[in-house]
């Protein structure tokens, strides 16, 4: 009889110690968090790996990583294969860094613009240089929404872009898929 009782009392303490041990409140609990970042999200996002290429290439995958309020226009793997096609590069990698880095720059803004907040024509201020010269002036994107159709530069028509999925949210800015 007590060799049942001790049983049962081990049965038991594994029992609440087993439940009370999965708890996410622990050392191991917390260690596993996603890295909502924008490159955090572009990496989990396999459209968009060429663009995670691009901005590991460049520099630009920490900054996207770290504190900063940013909109971020993102070319699909799609985009990013007419623009080498067309510019006679086989891969993200024969693309001078600097010139990567301009092109990259020209897709991000330094403020957080959801699709609801942007006007029906406007040009806004990217993280691009015009030059290299010391404190350059930024070029400018045309951007426009009808309904719900965001545009870049005039659309595909005139060489520009669509968003094909707005308002990604990340935990340093936005991403707007084009």
């Amino acid at each position: 009889m007590k060799t049942n009782t001790l049983k049962w009392i081990a049965v038991f303490a594994t029992v609440i110690f087993g439940i009370t041990s999965c708890s996410n409140d622990g050392e191991f609990g917390d260690s596993i968090k996603l890295d909502d970042s924008i490159t955090g999200i572009a990496k989990r996002t396999s459209n968009l790996s060429s663009l995670v290429a691009a901005l590991n290439r460049a520099g630009l995958a920490e900054t996207l990583s770290g504190t900063g309020s940013f909109t971020v226009f993102a070319p699909t793997n799609e985009a990013f294969a007419t623009f080498l096609s067309a510019n006679g590069f086989a891969s993200v990698d024969e693309v001078p860094v600097p010139v990567l880095k301009n092109i990259l720059l020209n897709h991000v803004i330094g403020a957080e613009i959801a699709s609801a907040d942007i006007p029906a024509a406007t040009y806004v201020s990217t993280l691009s240089p015009i030059n290299t010269t010391a404190n350059a002036p930024t070029i400018s994107m045309f951007v426009q929404k009808s309904g719900g159709t965001v545009t870049l530069n005039g659309g595909i028509g005139n060489n520009g872009a669509v968003v094909t999925s707005a308002d990604i949210d990340a935990d340093n800015g936005i991403i707007h898929i084009v």
